[in-house]
């Protein structure tokens, strides 16, 4: 099957080349960021409210309470981390319900760092006998997003109804423990007798489930959801504006949901505070989102390609040239047909549409990289890996795949990806019946797309009209929701 009308240039792969890997050359992290068992449940946890530092001045955000009590956050700012958990001003009405959201920077020795964060609003009931809004913070190096968010709403209970002491034994319980793998649980015994009053357990897959879709949607017509994926896959600069400093946090949740199964790697702020409006003039990768109140001052402090979307407008304020064609073109119009469907579709709830938003962009990375698992070797003991590149990169009939993949495996989303993956087929090979292992729904979808091409007597490279396309996949599910 051939695409070649949907063909980039080799001077234009060429040069997304070069650029993913001198993205990677600067700002590369390790692989133990991502190794989530290996790592503690936090390094360091603060709690974060507004105090009055200058009786002249409003209050400002601050570091109220921090565990370890020694800890200095290091690597990083108090006073930075202090003003990223609250970038509101005191007087600003925030979300009316507790919120958890997180936040990444990067230390100077380019070591990554995830600040899981629960905020109590303003009249919600207080935490230690302080006043809210209030911030629950904890510091990590593991990556797990759908752990810790399922644990902050575990916490947000203790956090309010426990004494101070007791709080601290919670706090000082988890700082020993582990990530613990996908599906297990982590149980904390707390209280006489040791009864378990704290139990989290880690989703099998690092999915946003949370995050709604439909909203996204039916603000951004689906060429400018593409270019935002795009510039995601790409590893550019993206800021997402909107008027509602609530809403910000939720359009950059949902876009980094589009490029599931693989995560933004680089700096993220999803609202980022007028005091570190700066952050905007980095030459680094990031994805930030800016009140509209703050958007002219932003744009002054741009230099070089930054994509800018006003999602609440659907409007490009500052368009990144260089994040055109990057999908495939077959797959792009495919994938662009569904979202159209979706967007028309009648579903007062948006829970079928959120589904078919989602299975969309699935459908789209299992067919770039859904042969990935074909593609790694371990050895008799498991001890050793390999991932044969040059044949991953071959094994699609399109050449439109093949040229997206020659620079998309240099990418550090991918190369996490590929981690990842290694890491579940030890799991697979450790397990007897490892048929009986729940899987996440990438996964899912990938074993079911090869079985298809296996049932239909075509490989990779003969990938003809026996697959559907995305499209046509979602036309079908569209008169199955109106029957």
């Amino acid at each position: 099957q051939q695409d070649s009308s949907s063909e980039v240039s080799v001077r234009e792969v060429q040069k997304r080349l070069v650029y993913v890997r001198s993205i990677k050359r600067a700002y590369g992290y390790g692989p133990s960021c991502n190794q989530c068992e290996a790592e503690k449940v936090f390094e360091f946890a603060l709690l974060v409210g507004y105090r009055h530092i200058d009786h002249a001045m409003p209050p400002q955000p601050d570091v109220l309470h921090r565990f370890p009590k020694e800890t200095d956050c290091p690597g990083y700012d108090p006073v930075v981390i202090a003003h990223l958990c609250l970038p509101q001003d005191c007087s600003e009405d925030g979300a009316s319900a507790a919120e958890r959201f997180f936040f990444t920077l990067v230390r100077d020795d380019g070591e990554k760092t995830f600040f899981h964060c629960l905020q109590l609003p303003k009249g919600h009931q207080g935490a230690l006998g302080l006043e809210t809004p209030l911030v629950l913070c904890l510091a990590t190096r593991a990556s797990s997003v759908a752990f810790y968010h399922q644990l902050l709403g575990d916490l947000a209970g203790p956090l309010v109804s426990l004494s101070e002491p007791s709080w601290r034994d919670l706090l000082s319980w988890l700082a020993q423990q582990r990530v613990p793998s996908p599906g297990c649980r982590l149980g904390c015994p707390l209280g006489q007798g040791g009864s378990i009053t704290l139990a989290t357990t880690r989703p099998v897959d690092d999915k946003y489930d949370w995050a709604r879709l439909t909203p996204l949607l039916g603000a951004l017509e689906p060429p400018v959801l593409m270019r935002i994926v795009s510039s995601l896959i790409l590893e550019r600069r993206i800021i997402l504006v909107s008027d509602d400093s609530t809403l910000v946090r939720r359009w950059v949740e949902s876009v980094e949901c589009l490029v599931y199964p693989f995560r933004w790697a680089h700096v993220r702020v999803p609202l980022v505070p007028r005091s570190l409006l700066a952050q905007c003039s980095s030459p680094e990768p990031y994805l930030l989102g800016v009140p509209a109140a703050m958007v002219h001052t932003a744009l002054e402090l741009l230099a070089g390609p930054v994509l800018v979307v006003d999602v609440d407008r659907g409007a490009l304020l500052c368009e990144d040239q260089d994040n055109r064609d990057v999908v495939p073109q077959k797959l792009q119009q495919s994938l662009t047909t569904a979202l159209s469907l979706a967007k028309n579709m009648t579903d007062p709830t948006g829970q079928v549409r959120d589904v078919m938003i989602t299975e969309a962009f699935v459908r789209l990375f299992v067919e770039l990289v859904g042969h990935c698992d074909q593609h790694i070797s371990l050895s008799d003991d498991l001890a050793e890996s390999s991932f044969q590149r040059d044949a991953f990169i071959r094994a699609p009939s399109s050449r439109g795949a093949q040229m997206f993949l020659q620079w998309f495996v240099e990418t550090q989303a991918f190369e996490q990806f590929v981690r990842e993956r290694t890491e579940r087929l030890r799991q697979l090979a450790r397990t007897p019946q490892h048929h009986l292992l729940p899987k996440g729904l990438f996964e899912q979808r990938a074993a079911e797309y090869l079985l298809d091409l296996e049932q239909s007597g075509r490989g990779l490279r003969q990938l003809g009209r026996k697959v559907r396309t995305i499209g046509e996949m979602f036309r079908n599910l569209r008169a199955f929701q109106r029957e």
